[in-house]
């Protein structure tokens, strides 16, 4: 009888590890009713499309799509991310796009009004652009993310904050999306 219960707890303590080891540093894993589904793509030139946001942009077969949806315990979307990755998931070559709710309206964002929410935030090579007919700030940032030198895209749009980071070193990608990058 001793023999069964020391197998079982060795049983349980190897799945806890296991377990463990999974989830670890998966912080997908930990918001209420998040999902990660593969976005499928065929050939060169596909087209993400995200209906909740009203965006699409392109790319390449080399890429895979992920989406983190983040939702509170009522259901209601807290906010999402949109991963682009080397499908080979080679490190250093991929883009975020982070959207979040934004409460203030019509907010052109500069380097100044970034830093007055995040003083410590390094910005240079910063620029005005139009990413899909919207007013946006471009810059080169230190995000620790992307492993330090990371380039930048932020803008508002319909109360959202878009936040597209990238590897320094994605430079194909980013400008591919930021190119084929629509609102509906």
């Amino acid at each position: 009888m001793k023999k069964q219960h020391f197998i079982f707890v060795v049983f349980v303590i190897v799945l806890l590890f296991f377990l463990i080891s999974f989830f670890k540093g998966e912080p997908s894993a930990l918001p209420i009713d998040s999902v990660n589904q593969q976005v499928p793509f065929h050939n060169e030139g596909q087209t993400y499309d995200n209906p909740r946001q009203h965006f699409s942009f392109q790319y390449g077969s080399q890429y895979q799509v992920r989406e983190l949806i983040n939702r509170d315990q009522g259901g209601l979307i807290e906010d999402e991310t949109v991963v682009v990755e080397a499908r080979d998931l080679n490190k250093g070559d991929g883009l975020e796009v982070s959207i979040s709710p934004f409460p203030e309206e019509n907010v052109l964002l500069t380097k100044e009004r970034i830093q007055k929410d995040i003083p410590d935030m390094q910005i240079d090579d910063a620029e005005m652009m139009t990413l899909g007919g919207v007013d946006a700030f471009s810059f080169s940032s230190n995000n620790p993310d992307f492993g330090g030198a990371s380039k930048e895209v932020w803008l508002v749009h319909n109360n959202f904050l878009f936040q597209i980071s990238a590897y320094a070193s994605s430079t194909a990608l980013f400008n591919n999306i930021l190119t084929t990058w629509k609102f509906q």
